[in-house]
């Protein structure tokens, strides 16, 4: 699975550490004593995992709630929530889930994406190891560090690269990339 599966198994981790909400399930016992592994999962017995919100960016940016509102608001709306997901290794429960609870499911993983992505810094930008078509070496910006390239191959609509630093609209852009 690569990095989805990194991506998804440090959500679980992050919600295997709050104790209250919604059990979702999904957190292997290795994870829950061991450091966040990285490479490829290998799912062990999984436990609960509550679903949690507010968002794991909340009190750690001043705008943290116009983000989460526009994402909540986003998703809702999103093809995500209706992806019929092989996630069983890790959220055993999530085809029982209410559209609801997979509206929190998918904000807390763009959330965690975030932090790992630009520690929630929409100025954030990243020169990769790869050139475009035209040679040009890709950046990607923003709180989920996405270029133009990818952005508009899937049809996000941009004027240009800089646009990706507005927290909203990397945030839609991510959700349109992640179908």
């Amino acid at each position: 699975m690569g990095w989805l599966a990194n991506i998804i198994e440090n959500v679980a981790y992050w919600w295997m550490k709050k104790d209250e909400g919604k059990v979702l399930g999904g957190v292997t016992e290795r994870m829950k004593n061991e450091p966040i592994p990285h490479g490829d999962i290998e799912p062990e017995v999984a436990i609960p995992v509550p679903l949690k919100m507010p968002l794991p960016w909340d009190g750690k940016h001043p705008d943290a709630e116009k983000w989460t509102a526009h994402l909540i608001s986003e998703l809702k709306t999103s093809k995500l929530i209706t992806l019929d997901l092989d996630g069983s290794a890790f959220f055993p429960n999530y085809h029982e889930l209410s559209k609801d609870d997979r509206v929190k499911f998918w904000a807390n993983l763009f959330a965690i994406m975030a932090k790992f992505e630009s520690a929630y810094k929409p100025a954030a930008s990243y020169e990769e190891a790869f050139s475009d078509a035209q040679g040009q070496r890709v950046i990607s910006r923003g709180l989920l560090q996405i270029s133009i390239e990818s952005a508009k191959g899937y049809g996000c609509k941009l004027n240009n690269a800089g646009e990706l630093h507005d927290p909203l609209i990397n945030l839609t852009c991510g959700i349109v990339t992640g179908k």
